[in-house]
C-alpha cells in the first residue's frame, strides 16, 4: 500500500500548509523511481480528539479506506480488463463469466481454442493407422491367396503381403512433432483460461464485502491484500498474457511444421509470416 500523507488545510494559499506540501512535492520529485510512490492528499476538515487517533471512528481509518477503495478499484478493474480480453480470446463464448462483455464475445468471428482443437482432431490422426488402410491390406491378403488357389498354390504358403510380415505401423517425427506443439498449446490456453476465470472470482472477492466502521474495514482489506500478495496474485496476472503469447507460438511452428510436411510452397508464406511476428514480438 502506497504512503499518503495529510497535510493541514492551510487559510491562506502561502501559509505553511502549502509551504510543507510543495516541500513534499519537491522530495517526491527527487527520489524518482526510487522505493514506492508517495501521494499527498487532503487532510480531513475535523481532527480526532487527543488520545483518540487510532480509536476506531478516528479519521485515519476513514482516509485509509477511501484511498484504499480508489487504488484497489483502478487496480481490479485493469486486471479484469486484461482477465477480459484473454477469456475472449481463448475460451468459447458461452464460457465467459461477465455479462457486459457479451457484445465483445459475439464479434469475435474466430476463437483461438476452437480453431486449435479443429486443427489437433485432424492431426491426431496422423499418430495411429489408418483403418482404411488396414481394410486394405487384408483385402489385397485375401486377393493374393484366393489367386494362389486358383493356381494350384499351396494355401499354406505366406504371401509376401500377409499380415504377419506386414512391417507395424510407426507415426512419423514430423507427426509426433506437430501433436506435440499443437496439444501443448492447446493445454496451455485452456490451463490460461481456468485460471483467468479463478482470478476473476478473486478480484471479486477482493473488493466485496466493504462495509461497516472504517476500522474494521482497513483490517478486512489489508488481510486480503496480505492473501493476494502471499500468493503472488499481481504476478500471475501479468504472466498470463505471456502464457497466451506461448501458446500462440507453439501452434504457429506446429503450422508450419505440418503445411511443411504438406507442401513447402505453401509453408513458404507462412513461415516468413511467423518469423516476422516473432521477431517484431521480441524487438518490443
Amino acid at each position: 500500500m502506497p504512503l499518503y500523507m495529510l497535510i493541514r488545510p492551510s487559510g491562506k494559499g502561502g501559509g505553511k500548509g502549502s509551504k510543507t506540501a510543495k516541500g513534499l512535492h519537491q522530495y517526491m520529485n527527487k527520489r524518482g523511481k526510487r522505493g514506492p510512490p508517495c501521494y499527498v492528499t487532503e487532510a480531513p476538515q475535523e481532527f480526532d480528539e487527543k488520545g483518540k487517533e487510532l480509536g476506531p471512528d478516528a479519521q485515519v481509518w476513514k482516509t485509509y479506506v477511501r484511498e484504499a477503495d480508489q487504488v484497489d478499484e483502478e487496480l481490479v478493474d485493469g486486471w479484469n480488463k486484461s482477465m477480459d480480453v484473454i477469456l475472449i480470446f481463448v475460451c468459447r463464448p458461452h464460457d465467459l463469466l461477465s455479462a457486459k462483455q457479451v457484445v465483445l464475445i459475439l464479434i469475435q468471428a474466430a476463437l483461438f481454442s476452437a480453431i486449435s482443437t479443429a486443427f489437433v482432431i485432424e492431426s491426431y490422426k496422423n499418430l495411429k493407422q489408418d483403418p482404411t488402410d488396414l481394410s486394405s491390406q487384408t483385402l489385397l491378403t485375401i486377393s493374393q491367396t484366393l489367386m494362389l488357389i486358383a493356381n494350384g498354390s499351396q494355401t499354406g504358403s505366406t504371401s509376401p503381403g500377409s499380415p504377419a510380415e506386414a512391417a507395424p505401423f510407426q507415426a512419423s517425427s514430423k507427426a509426433i512433432c506437430v501433436n506435440v506443439l499443437w496439444f501443448l498449446s492447446l493445454s496451455l490456453s485452456v490451463a490460461v483460461s481456468l485460471i483467468s476465470m479463478l482470478a476473476k472470482e478473486w478480484c471479486l472477492e477482493f473488493m466485496a464485502n466493504r462495509t461497516g466502521p472504517a476500522a474494521a474495514q482497513a483490517r478486512r482489506r489489508q488481510q486480503r491484500w496480505d492473501g493476494l500478495v502471499k500468493w503472488r496474485m499481481k504476478e500471475l496476472i501479468v504472466m498470463l498474457p505471456s502464457l497466451i503469447h506461448l501458446s500462440l507460438l507453439l501452434f504457429a511452428i506446429g503450422l508450419c511444421v505440418f503445411l511443411w510436411d504438406v507442401h513447402y510452397g505453401v509453408a513458404i508464406p507462412v513461415v516468413f509470416v511467423t518469423t516476422f511476428a516473432a521477431a517484431a514480438y521480441f524487438a518490443c
